[in-house]
């Protein structure tokens, strides 16, 4: 993993408790108001802080869990979105689409996140893409053939070559001692649940 300087990697920012700052895992900027993030991240506390790279910190007034989240029960459906209290001035990321995006087996992917709590991205070869699970579709597999996502990456983005969004890091599997598996939510999965929060949340600001 490389350290991040300068940062090319904005949209990634750190989620802390803003009490204690204490980091608890990273999100995603999917809208200038909105942050993609794995659920279990934010479980974690009741007052929590977006933290951007150029130092900037946005109160979180509001999380949105997926209508199927289990608390607590991170190998369902561990995703959700913060809401921040105010817009960030950092540019979103691009999600995959479905449409026009090629999404195959054994391709590149880069993850970025605040392992060790130091914001870090993944070098090339070092994460490729498996496939989805058919028994939990909501899952992508990606296989760390030289590295693993660690305590910080939670909520991390999964990236294609063309920095677009295909995955918010979640889990690793290990056995012996070994890991041989992170599992990511999909944003194939979810892409509909994504657009359904980022336009109800777009009439809402037009209303006011």
């Amino acid at each position: 993993m490389e350290d991040l300087w300068p940062d090319p990697y904005k949209f990634v920012g750190s989620v802390n408790d803003s009490e204690t700052d204490r980091l608890i895992g990273t999100g995603v900027l999917i809208e200038p108001n909105l942050v993609l993030t794995a659920a279990h991240v934010s479980e974690a506390k009741e007052e929590l802080v977006w933290i951007e790279s150029d130092g900037d910190e946005i109160c979180i007034s509001e999380v949105i869990y997926h209508p199927e989240h289990i608390e607590n029960f991170y190998s369902h459906h561990d995703i959700a979105i913060l809401i921040l209290e105010h817009d960030s001035d950092e540019i979103p990321v691009e999600l995959i689409d479905l449409k026009n995006d090629l999404i195959t087996k054994r391709m590149s992917l880069t993850t970025v996140g605040h392992g060790h709590a130091i914001k870090r991205y993944s070098n090339p070869g070092v994460f490729w893409y498996y496939g989805r699970l058919i028994s939990k579709p909501q899952f992508m597999v990606m296989l760390p053939l030289k590295a693993s996502i660690w305590f910080g990456d939670s909520g991390g983005a999964v990236l294609t070559r063309e920095n677009k969004l295909i995955g918010i890091m979640c889990y690793f599997s290990a056995t012996g001692g070994r890991i041989f598996e992170n599992g990511c939510a999909s944003i194939e999965y979810y892409k509909d649940w994504i657009e359904e929060i980022k336009n109800e949340r777009l009439l809402e600001r037009m209303d006011k």
